[in-house]
């Protein structure tokens, strides 16, 4: 059996499902359920979609890796490209990049996720790093970030349409 079978068997043995089941929900035969697993045969990207779909995580069916541990090696190499950019010196960008990565690993705010009237009980951990960054940045490092997102929060206007001058007579 591949690697790759062995992962799929155990993703398909995880969902508590038979071989029949799981080709079902992927829109196979067993027969071809069989193959995969035993590595005779590779799916298509219809049934990666279709068991994706089941609640299945294909980056780690493929590559072995949970796709949240990709995500974070993402977040590090996008970390590494911002202090880069910065042009930091080395000392700040070690001290810099733990901070980076939570903020940028730090899980998107759910809108539907609290009633609470506690505004720091409905801050995301992104969130809640940001302000503690903001208060503990001296003043001048505060005004500057209030004038960038005020900046930031304006409508942007549509640009005003130039008028045509009217073509003369030839």
């Amino acid at each position: 059996m591949s690697a790759f079978g062995e992962r799929l068997r155990e993703a398909r043995k995880a969902k508590g499902m038979s071989q029949d089941e799981f080709a079902a929900i992927a829109g196979v035969s067993r027969r071809a359920q069989v193959n995969y697993e035993s590595g005779e045969r590779a799916p298509d990207a219809g049934y990666f979609l279709a068991v994706a779909a089941a609640g299945v995580d294909v980056v780690q069916l493929i590559t072995g890796v949970p796709a949240a541990a990709t995500q974070k090696l993402a977040a590090v190499g996008e970390a590494r490209d911002i202090l880069v950019k910065m042009g930091l010196p080395e000392e700040q960008s070690r001290v810099l990049m733990p901070v980076l990565f939570q903020l940028l690993t730090a899980p998107q705010p759910d809108s539907s996720a609290s009633t609470s009237t506690d505004l720091h009980a409905e801050l995301t951990p992104r969130e809640r790093a940001l302000l503690d960054n903001y208060r503990h940045s001296d003043e001048e490092a505060q005004r500057a970030l209030d004038k960038t997102s005020a900046a930031l929060a304006q409508p942007v206007a549509p640009a005003a349409a130039t008028p045509k001058r009217p073509r003369k007579a030839g």
